[in-house]
């Protein structure tokens, strides 16, 4: 089974894309999913405690990601701190997903919505990567839709990551994710026909 990393910037769509893929029967891991998985083990969570900052937990001792959210995307170096103890976990657990995905499926392509990809310079572990792209007002309207965040908060969460311009120069392969949630079943037909003919063409 051939991985393709899906990324992008955030509200630009990738999670759309993803959930067009499984429609499709496809194989589809999450790094968001995974994170949050893996902060919830107690080792994980002790960590974050006494090497980050226990302001990120609550009155009944439970992590408030929330806060956590907030804060990390306004702090380069609590995030930081966050990434090096939950990256490892999410690493070494999506390889296990993978491997299972890869015994359980007949497919071709398996796809991986990892966010920062490019930013972790991740991409070299994978046969393509994707870059779902949008507008930055349409970034803007779905986060402040999806997550109740003020313009200010979206634009300090976009600012924190690579530009979206960046991602496109290092993509194998560009979705354009500025219309209709069903505006995407074509084009993601064309990104799985254009992965056939790679794979086709990687193995003459």
């Amino acid at each position: 089974m051939k991985w393709v990393a899906i990324t992008g910037g955030i509200g630009t769509g990738k999670s759309s894309l993803a959930s067009k893929l499984r429609a499709l029967g496809y194989p589809v891991l999450d790094a968001d999913e995974i994170a949050k998985s893996v902060t919830n083990r107690p080792t994980a969570l002790e960590q974050l405690r006494t090497e980050v900052s226990s302001e990120i937990f609550d009155s009944e001792g439970k992590l408030d990601r929330i806060r956590l959210g907030k804060e990390i995307f306004q702090n380069a170096s609590l995030r930081k701190k966050v990434e090096k103890i939950i990256h490892p976990l999410v690493r070494d657990e999506f390889l296990q997903q993978k491997a299972s995905a890869e015994s359980s499926s007949a497919k071709e392509f398996g796809f991986y919505d990892v966010p920062l990809l490019f930013e972790n310079n991740l991409q070299a572990d994978f046969f393509a990567t994707v870059v779902v792209v949008s507008s930055e007002k349409e970034q803007i309207d779905r986060l402040k839709k999806r997550m109740g965040l003020s313009e200010a908060e979206v634009r300090s969460r976009i600012s924190a990551q690579m530009p979206l311009e960046e991602k496109r120069k290092l993509a194998t392969y560009v979705v354009e994710n500025s219309g209709a949630f069903e505006d995407l079943d074509g084009k993601t037909e064309e990104l799985v026909e254009f992965l056939q003919g790679k794979s086709a063409a990687s193995e003459k």
